[in-house]
């Protein structure tokens, strides 16, 4: 069990925090906003439509926000020699009352370990009702995988896609001649 981006980050530079808020009817005039050329401009010229005045909407240089917190509970068990199955749960929890909000989800994750080939097959129950179909595979030092294979096949909702490939090199330290499970640095000839 874990706590996943506890915290939070307050703007201090470049940052502005403007209030928008009006009940009444109104057509906007788009000719307004021809001179729009950053954020701070169509801020401005938003506030001065609605409230005639463009510093009324203003209301502080800085802000502050919390991270996308987290539960997390996984458990890891090994069914026979490569054989292995993962279960995580990661439930938001809201520290603050301004933060960004994870998605919760649970995943089961079966998959295949072997010293030089490794497979996956994560099925994941995002925000409790979307379920995604994920594939990873490594062939020694190459990895290729995906999140929503479905949608990759051309069989999913289109809410997104992902595709990942990684490069990995590593440096072999030879082998270890103690005859107990774990071996230190000077143990490796």
């Amino acid at each position: 069990m874990s706590f996943l981006d506890f915290g939070a980050i307050r703007f201090k530079s470049n940052s502005i925090t403007n209030v928008f808020s009006y009940n009444g009817g109104m057509l906007l005039d788009f000719d307004s906003f021809n001179d729009v050329s950053s954020y701070k401009s169509l801020v401005e010229t938003l506030s001065m439509l609605l409230y005639e005045d463009d510093r009324q909407s203003f209301r502080s240089d800085n802000y502050f926000l919390g991270l996308p917190s987290a539960l997390s509970v996984q458990f890891d068990a090994r069914l026979n020699d490569n054989i292995y199955v993962n279960a995580s749960w990661i439930q938001p929890v809201r520290f603050f009352t301004h933060s960004v909000m994870r998605s919760p989800q649970i995943v089961l994750a079966p998959r295949y370990e072997s010293r030089f080939i490794d497979c996956a097959l994560p099925i994941s129950l995002l925000d409790y009702h979307r379920i995604l179909v994920g594939l990873s595979a490594r062939f020694s030092f190459v990895s290729i995988g995906t999140h929503n294979l479905l949608n990759l096949i051309g069989l999913g909702d289109s809410y997104g896609l992902d595709l990942y490939v990684s490069l990995r090199y590593h440096l072999l330290k030879g082998r270890c001649n103690v005859q107990h499970d774990a071996c230190w640095a000077s143990d490796f000839r």
